[in-house]
């Protein structure tokens, strides 16, 4: 049997709803992340930021988010995880 034909695998019953839950909580952080984003210059000028310093800021997101990761990859054994 090759693996494109193989049945699919059920998730175990008390399981499934902490699934359902990740799902959820994943999906309404990436969707208020993507709000932020559209509408952080704005957000910014409404503090007193000017339009050049509003857009700068709103760059520093992705340098930061791959800098962060970068730093994840670098720490990745030395950080000891708990839980099962």
């Amino acid at each position: 049997m090759r693996a494109a034909e193989a049945a699919p695998v059920a998730l175990a019953p008390k399981r499934k709803p902490i699934f359902v839950l990740l799902a959820a909580v994943l999906t309404l952080a990436a969707s208020i992340l993507a709000m932020m984003g559209a509408h952080l210059v704005a957000l910014l000028q409404a503090r007193g930021l000017d339009l050049a310093a509003a857009v700068a800021l709103g760059m520093l997101i992705g340098p930061s988010a791959v800098g962060a990761r970068f730093v994840e990859t670098l720490a990745g054994n030395r950080i000891t995880r708990s839980g099962p």
